[in-house]
C-alpha cells in the first residue's frame, strides 16, 4: 500500500507542478524572471520534464508489478505466453489484441516488457489527453487515481490499452485532426471490440464540429442514448450473439460494484448539468457537449447494469473519462470561489468512494502491491 501512497502522491504533485509552471508562464515576464524559482517555472521543458516524470512514476509502477497484483494479470500473461510460443491455447482476447501481442513478442518474450507496453499506452494515452486542457492537469491525474481508472490498468489489460489509443484519439478529434483520430478509434476497437461504440460519439463530435450546431445535434444526440436504453435489453443479445462477449451476457465479469458505478455516474452528471445550468454560454460548444454526452451514456448503462450484466464494459469507457470531464466542467464555473468550492467537494467525494468501495473491497486484487526485480518476470512461469 505505502507504494501506492507515495508514487500517487508523486504523480499528482508533479502535475500540479506542471499546472502551477504554465500559470507562471503566462504571467508578465519581468515577474518570472525576479528569481531563479521564477526562471525555471518558466521554463518549458522543466514544466514537461515534472508532467512526464509523474506519468513514468505511475507507469514503471504497474509496469513492474507482480503477476498476482490485478485479478486478470496472470491471464494475460498466460495468454501473452500462449501467443508467442504458437503453443496453440486458449486465447480470450480480440484478433487486434493478439495481433498486438504478437508484436510485442517480436521484440521482447518478458511478461514485464508487456506490461510496461500495455500500462504505458494507457497511462500515457490518459496524460496526452488531460494535457490538452490548460490548468485542469494536477485534478484531472487525481481523479485518475481516486477514481479507480488507474488501478483498473492493473486488470483490464486489454480495455485499457484500447482506452489508451481511445484518449489519443480524442485529442486529435479536439483538435480538429479527424483523419488521425479515426485511425486511432479503430485501432482501440480492434484491441477490444466493446470500443466500437466510440465511433459513434466521434461521429457526433465530427458533425457538431461541421455543422456548427452543438445544441441541436446534442439533444438529437440524447433522444438516440434514451432509445437505446429503451431496446438494449431486447437487442443486446443479438448483437453480442456472435461475438465472443456472448458468454459473458448474464454476468458481470469485472468484480466491479454496481451500486459505486452507480453513484460515481449519477454525482459526475449532477455536476454537469448543473455547470451547464449556469453557464449557459458553453452549451453550444462541441467539447462540452461531446463529454456531457459521454457522461450521460455512462449513466444509462450503470442503470442497465442489473438487465445487461455485461454493459457495465460501456460504463467503464465512460468513467476513464470522468477525469477529464470533471476539471472540464469546474473550470467553466464563472467566478474563483465556486471553483474552489467545487474542486474541495468533489475532491473529498471521490476520496470518500474510494474508500469506501475499492479499497475497503479490494477490486481487482490490486493490493497488496508486489514488485518483481527489474525484468524477473517469465511469462512462460
Amino acid at each position: 500500500m505505502a507504494e501506492y501512497l507515495l508514487c500517487s502522491l508523486l504523480a499528482v504533485i508533479c502535475a500540479f507542478v506542471y499546472d502551477c509552471c504554465g500559470a507562471c508562464h503566462s504571467q508578465n515576464s519581468s515577474i518570472a524572471s525576479s528569481s531563479r524559482s521564477g526562471v525555471m517555472a518558466g521554463n518549458p521543458l522543466f514544466r514537461y520534464l515534472a508532467l512526464w516524470s509523474g506519468a513514468c512514476v505511475l507507469w514503471l509502477l504497474a509496469g513492474m508489478r507482480g503477476k498476482y497484483v490485478g485479478a486478470d494479470t496472470r491471464l494475460y500473461l498466460q495468454e501473452f505466453s500462449t501467443i508467442v510460443h504458437h503453443s496453440g491455447g486458449y486465447v480470450h482476447s480480440d484478433w487486434g489484441f493478439r495481433r498486438f501481442n504478437m508484436l510485442v513478442g517480436l521484440f521482447s518474450m518478458n511478461g514485464n516488457i508487456f506490461l510496461l507496453v500495455c500500462s504505458g499506452i494507457a497511462i500515457f494515452g490518459f496524460y496526452y489527453l488531460a494535457s490538452y486542457f490548460q490548468g485542469t492537469m494536477g485534478i484531472s491525474v487525481l481523479f485518475f487515481i481516486t477514481s479507480f481508472n488507474y488501478f483498473q490498468i492493473y486488470s483490464l489489460i486489454a480495455q485499457y490499452t484500447a482506452l489508451g489509443f481511445l484518449f489519443i484519439g480524442t485529442r486529435f478529434l479536439l483538435e480538429r485532426k479527424y483523419a488521425v483520430a479515426y485511425i486511432f478509434v479503430l485501432l482501440a476497437g480492434f484491441m477490444h471490440s466493446s470500443a466500437w461504440i466510440f465511433i459513434v460519439f466521434f461521429v457526433i463530435k465530427t458533425a457538431m464540429d461541421i455543422m456548427n450546431n452543438a445544441w441541436h445535434l446534442s439533444l438529437v444526440s440524447l433522444a438516440g442514448l434514451v432509445c437505446f436504453a429503451i431496446v438494449a435489453k431486447g437487442v443486446m443479445p443479438i448483437i453480442l450473439k456472435s461475438t465472443r462477449f456472448a458468454v459473458y451476457y448474464q454476468r458481470d465479469d469485472t468484480n466491479l460494484n454496481s451500486t459505486s458505478i452507480l453513484l460515481i455516474s449519477l454525482a459526475v452528471l449532477a455536476f454537469s448539468t448543473l455547470v451547464f445550468a449556469i453557464r449557459s454560454a458553453i452549451r453550444n460548444n462541441s467539447k462540452y457537449q461531446l463529454f456531457y454526452i459521454i457522461v450521460i451514456f455512462g449513466v444509462i448503462c450503470s442503470l442497465l447494469q442489473n438487465q445487461v450484466p455485461l454493459i457495465v464494459r460501456m460504463a467503464i469507457y465512460c468513467i476513464a473519462f470522468y477525469p477529464i470531464v470533471i476539471p472540464l466542467f469546474i473550470q467553466a464555473l464563472p467566478r474563483e470561489d465556486l471553483r474552489v468550492a467545487a474542486s474541495v467537494l468533489v475532491i473529498a467525494a471521490f476520496a470518500a468512494w474510494f474508500f469506501i468501495y475499492p479499497l475497503r473491497l479490494n477490486y481487482y486484487e490490486v493490493f497488496p502491491y508486489e514488485a518483481v526485480p527489474w525484468f524477473s518476470l517469465d511469462v512462460a512461469s
